[in-house]
């Protein structure tokens, strides 16, 4: 609420949902406490507790309802910007499986990839990015560039900007 003023932002709505690749259902949402944390929120328990256990928090649970972001999409929209902690291809496979992928221009996404996590895969990702006609770019967020940590890492963090390929 406090961006939408401080921007002055008009016909804005929100919607306190989760969003996911199904509607409706109350959904579990994972999160920490701790203000200005860093390890966000998640319908994945699995994601959240290795998120937080990293980062030495404390998994709080509540129930939220969840929507899916193609029943938002009616009009076409210029730009999408998703960071919904690990749910990503769930959702970039639900707006294919709707139909409503072709509705967005530009999707910019803040990936976050777990080895560990296979309902997550940034191949997979890309895929279905690409198979419709999408650009993508791939921005590595973490900052340590040692070859043999990277090879030990576990989390990854990423953006993806992805566009309408017009040639």
């Amino acid at each position: 609420m406090d961006n939408i003023e401080l921007n002055n932002l008009k016909d804005v709505r929100l919607v306190n949902s989760a969003l996911s690749d199904h509607a409706g259902n109350l959904s579990k949402i994972y999160y920490s406490r701790v203000r200005g944390s860093g390890t966000g929120n998640s319908l994945s328990k699995k994601v959240f507790q290795a998120k937080s256990k990293q980062d030495n928090e404390a998994v709080e649970e509540i129930e939220i309802a969840t929507v899916k972001l193609s029943d938002y999409l009616s009009e076409q929209a210029d730009l999408v910007k998703l960071d919904i902690e690990a749910s990503e291809l769930k959702v970039i496979k639900e707006l294919q499986l709707s139909g409503k992928l072709t509705k967005v221009s530009e999707f910019v996404l803040e990936y976050h990839y777990n080895r560990e996590f296979k309902d997550n895969n940034l191949d997979e990702l890309i895929a279905v990015l690409e198979n419709n006609h999408f650009r993508t770019l791939i921005y590595r967020v973490d900052h340590d560039f040692n070859i043999n940590l990277l090879k030990r890492k576990r989390f990854y963090h990423y953006i993806i900007s992805a566009y309408k390929n017009h040639e």
